[in-house]
C-alpha cells in the first residue's frame, strides 16, 4: 500500500477531519472557559473593593398641630412663651388668634357684632390674655374659610390635632352650627354681608339686618 494511495484514502481524509474538528473544539472551548473565569474574577474582585451601600432612614415629618391653646409672648431676652388657658386659640397655620369661646355674645345684626368684637378685651368671655377694646374684630369671610375643614360636617371644624373632628374645647368651646358674620360686605349688593353656615362650611350672601353668631379675631388684618 503506497503513501499515496493512504493520503488519497476516504478513511484517512475523514479521521483528519474528525481529528481537527475535535482540536477546534478543544481550543474553542478553552477560550470560553478562560472568558467565563476572567468574568468571574472580575466579578468577585468588584465586589470585595464596592463598599456597601448605606441604607438611609426616612425619618416621618412632625405634624404640627392645626390649633394651640395660648398667646405667644416674646419676653426680654426673645424668647416666646404661650400662656394656656388664656380664653384665646392660636390657628397654627394662618397666625390669627381666635377667641376660644364661639358663642360668647349669641346672634347680633352685622352693626351690633362689629360693635361688639370691637369692645372686648380681657377679663370678657373668659380672656387673661390682656387684651384690650379695639384689638378684636370681625374676621374676613377669606379667614373664616380658612378655618373650616370640609371633611367634617355640623360643623366643618377638625379638633386641636387636625386629625378628627372637632369635639367640645378640643380646641374651641360652644361652636355653633348655623351662619358666623364676617366683616365682608358685598360691594355688588348694598346692605347684603358675606357669611359662613359652619354647618356644612359654605359662605352664603346675608343681609346685614339679620342677626348671626359672632366668632371675634386678632391678629392678621
Amino acid at each position: 500500500m503506497t503513501l499515496n494511495y493512504l493520503l488519497n484514502s476516504w478513511h484517512f481524509k475523514n479521521s483528519i477531519r474528525f481529528e481537527s474538528h475535535r482540536v477546534y473544539m478543544i481550543i474553542t472551548q478553552t477560550r470560553w472557559m478562560k472568558v467565563l473565569l476572567l468574568i468571574l474574577l472580575s466579578a468577585c474582585h468588584e465586589s470585595t473593593i464596592r463598599p456597601p451601600e448605606q441604607s438611609h432612614a426616612i425619618s416621618a415629618p412632625v405634624l404640627k398641630p392645626r390649633y394651640k391653646e395660648g398667646v405667644v409672648d416674646n419676653d426680654s431676652k426673645g424668647l416666646e412663651h404661650i400662656h394656656p388657658s388664656d380664653g384665646t386659640v392660636i390657628d397654627n397655620q394662618t397666625g390669627l388668634i381666635w377667641l376660644k369661646n364661639a358663642n360668647c355674645f349669641g346672634v347680633l345684626t352685622w352693626k351690633r357684632a362689629k360693635q361688639s368684637t370691637a369692645n372686648l378685651a380681657h377679663g370678657q368671655c373668659g380672656l387673661q390674655d390682656g387684651s384690650k377694646p379695639g384689638m378684636w374684630r370681625l374676621p374676613t369671610i377669606d379667614e373664616l374659610e380658612a378655618i373650616v375643614d370640609k371633611k367634617y360636617k355640623r360643623p366643618a371644624l377638625s379638633n386641636a390635632a387636625g386629625t378628627g373632628h372637632w369635639k367640645e374645647n378640643d380646641a374651641f368651646s360652644h361652636v355653633q352650627i348655623k351662619r358666623y358674620w364676617s366683616s365682608s360686605p358685598i360691594t355688588s349688593r348694598p346692605g347684603a354681608i358675606w357669611s359662613l353656615n359652619l354647618g356644612g362650611g359654605y359662605v352664603v350672601i346675608t343681609n346685614q339686618a339679620d342677626s348671626h353668631y359672632v366668632w371675634p379675631v386678632r391678629g392678621g388684618n
